[in-house]
């Protein structure tokens, strides 16, 4: 995902992450994120076809390589073998009953286990987020951000995708509204707000964890050692 930084336009995001997909290249995170984004922009799900027309053809050249004789049995031995989380209690500071209903089925659905699993965790002062189980190498989180709430300032050791859900945030790069991807590359610094009217939420992929500035980051320093 190296083609991607912060000078990339919407449109180029869209294609760069489509073709990744269909390519089968992009990490789970990553796929849950242009998924999502797929319910939400028609554009996207268009985009998505097209590059999977593309790419079935190019492997239509491809040498085919022989599979192992019992590489479906594996499969479903890997399936079979898959542990289940026992089901806790969700934690008190979620969201109320109905605020998910409006995401899209796939984020509704992860959101729901994992409100089960380890809940929701103050990210902030009107920022809350919850830890998804994507089976990613990259850590994927549900934000929900009150208008007017302000995430502190931070910056990145790998990209970020940050997807719009629902409602709107912004930072010092412009304004992030639904269906949009704000996109942060290592040492970006920004601080997300949450912009007035309705509650936002967003699904955000980051490849390393936020590095606070100021007192934060020197108490994040101090707790590393």
């Amino acid at each position: 995902m190296t083609e991607i930084d912060v000078s990339t336009t919407q449109d180029q995001v869209r294609t760069l992450l489509a073709a990744a997909y269909a390519s089968g290249a992009l990490d789970p995170g990553f796929r849950l994120l242009v998924d999502a984004q797929a319910e939400l922009v028609a554009s996207m799900a268009d985009t998505l076809a097209i590059a999977d027309v593309f790419v079935g053809a190019m492997l239509e050249t491809e040498t085919p390589i022989p599979m192992d004789t019992i590489a479906l049995e594996k499969v479903f031995a890997r399936i079979a073998g898959t542990p289940t989380s026992a089901p806790v209690a969700a934690s008190a500071i979620g969201p109320e009953d109905g605020e998910l209903a409006r995401l899209p089925a796939i984020v509704r659905s992860l959101a729901e286990n994992a409100e089960r699993g380890s809940g929701w965790k103050f990210a902030g002062f009107g920022i809350r987020s919850l830890a998804f189980d994507a089976g990613s190498a990259a850590t994927v989180e549900l934000l929900r951000i009150e208008p007017g709430a302000v995430a502190p300032r931070h910056d990145h050791g790998g990209l970020e995708l940050t997807l719009v859900l629902q409602g709107a945030f912004r930072d010092e790069r412009g304004v992030y509204r639904c269906g949009d991807i704000a996109v942060a590359s290592p040492g970006d610094k920004h601080r997300p707000i949450g912009e007035p009217g309705e509650l936002c939420f967003a699904l955000a992929v980051s490849e390393a964890p936020p590095r606070f500035t100021g007192a934060l980051g020197l108490a994040q320093r101090l707790l590393q050692h």
